[in-house]
């Protein structure tokens, strides 16, 4: 292992199936001892195990991703609507759509 030819501290992370089928991910952080005179003389690590942190972070993962798709297809129903009124109306103009439950425009594009 490169980082241990170079005598400098390394973390890993890796997943491991327990008998009965549960999968588990665990960290491992290992640190090299080194005496005056540049020469290895231990390795100390720890093992922990991060699945919850792992899950929490892959469910944070697909959530985002699913805001990000859920915004994506917001804003090509918008653009949808915008075409199919202008195609109606017919002038060129494009009609943005009010909300009149609000007075103060139009309701695309709007930053509350």
């Amino acid at each position: 292992m490169e980082a241990r030819r170079q005598k400098r501290d390394y973390a890993t992370e890796f997943r491991i199936v327990l008998p009965d089928g549960i999968v588990k991910y665990v960290e491992g952080i290992i640190h090299h001892v080194i005496s005056e005179e540049g020469e290895l003389i231990e390795l100390v690590g720890t093992n922990a195990d991060v699945t919850e942190r792992k899950r929490a972070r892959d469910e944070h993962e697909r959530l985002r991703q699913l805001e990000s798709d859920l915004a994506h297809m917001n804003r090509l129903s918008v653009m949808g609507f915008l075409h199919h009124e202008n195609q109606r109306d017919g002038d060129g103009a494009i009609d943005l759509p009010v909300d009149h439950r609000c007075p103060r425009g139009p309701a695309v594009g709007r930053r509350e």
